[in-house]
């Protein structure tokens, strides 16, 4: 009898993960209070500069161009002076080819992430380990398998990443049928994983469309992915990994998927047009704070050098329920927090061909 109960309980829960789930649109009239920001201040400019990232409200992290042979810096926010000029010069052991720094975990601001979409692989970088030693720091990467794209990942638990495959694919016509996650271990340093193709095995790449923000709750036991192409957000249950609420918000409700077949091991799905929808995420234990790209071009049209579009931070409670909108004054494309909630750090451009500058919003 225990057997036969245990049995029936596999299968619920299997049946749970994989029910459907309808999606439910949103719309800008449902967050019920909205401010307008302006820019405060703007503190530093990095003329080499890809992202700036905010680590305990003072230092600044800076992930610059490779062609200058430094993806590092670190200022001083308070004093407006440099703390490290550069690290990780040129390209060899222990080096980030192409590297893009990523801070993502409010509650654990000693550490921060590098990755190297190159090498398929990130390090976990912890501040003061890295101002002791500086040019002298070693880094420890860790390398994913190929089938894990390096940009859809976050913290799952103590020991393991959750990443996305990037043969997961969200459109119905092209579905290479493929689970949506994987773990990938914390603790396993320079050892490099297999990232041959393994396209004989699926039907479509899909890696061009299926990009996300990627964010955990533990203690709200959430996982959410917030599309980077495609005004949609999916909500988990953390520990089960059952997709419970999919949302899809007031701009891409008519995105369209196109294949091409031309010139490639496998036929090539993109989007048709430009789309720029969750480009970064900050996350309390109360909340979760998205920053919507909010720009949509379509084929033929001309992208401009000067950007018209403004963009909007999202403020959700875990299971999705809008709270409120910030609209701000420019477009951006990276966001961080200072500890007291007080100030919007982002990294921001006027002109696109432009280095982009930290600017900052009073809340």
């Amino acid at each position: 009898m225990k057997q036969l109960l245990v049995y029936f309980f596999c299968i619920i829960i299997f049946s749970c993960k994989n029910e459907s789930v309808v999606v439910t649109n949103f719309y800008l009239e449902d967050f019920p209070d909205f401010e307008y920001c302006k820019v405060d201040s703007i503190e530093i400019e990095s003329p080499t500069s890809i992202y700036f990232n905010l680590v305990r409200d003072s230092l600044v992290v800076v992930t610059c161009d490779g062609t200058e042979g430094h993806f590092i810096e670190i200022h001083n926010l308070n004093h407006r002076n440099d703390v490290i000029k550069s690290v990780f010069k040129g390209i060899g052991e222990g080096v980030f080819v192409d590297a893009r720094a990523v801070f993502d975990d409010m509650n654990n601001s000693n550490y921060f992430r590098v990755i190297d979409m190159i090498d398929n692989c990130l390090a976990e970088i912890n501040i003061d380990t890295l101002l002791k030693y500086r040019e002298k720091f070693q880094v420890k990467k860790i390398f994913f398998p190929g089938i894990a794209d390096i940009f859809n990942v976050c913290v799952y638990d103590k020991k393991n990443f959750i990443a996305q495959n990037i043969y997961y694919s969200n459109d119905n016509e092209y579905d290479n049928k493929e689970d949506r996650f994987l773990f990938v271990k914390r603790n396993e340093y320079n050892v490099r994983k297999d990232i041959r193709n393994y396209s004989s095995k699926y039907k479509y790449w899909v890696a061009n469309t299926n990009r996300v923000v990627m964010f955990a709750n533990e203690h709200q036991n959430r996982l959410w992915c917030a599309f980077s192409y495609v005004d949609q957000i999916d909500i988990y249950s953390k520990d089960t990994l059952q997709l419970l609420y999919s949302f899809r918000g007031p701009q891409h409700f008519d995105v369209k998927y196109v294949c091409n077949e031309a010139g490639q091991d496998l036929p090539v799905v993109s989007i048709w047009g430009d789309h720029y929808a969750y480009k970064s995420a900050i996350t309390t234990d109360s909340c979760v704070y998205l920053l919507f790209g909010n720009r949509t071009y379509m084929v033929g049209k001309e992208v401009p050098d000067t950007i018209p579009e403004k963009s909007e931070v999202y403020k959700f409670d875990w299971n999705g329920k809008p709270l409120k909108r910030y609209i701000l004054d420019r477009y951006a494309y990276k966001m961080t927090m200072d500890s007291k909630g007080e100030y919007f750090y982002c990294t921001a451009d006027k002109i696109h061909s432009q280095p982009s500058k930290l600017i900052r919003y009073k809340l």
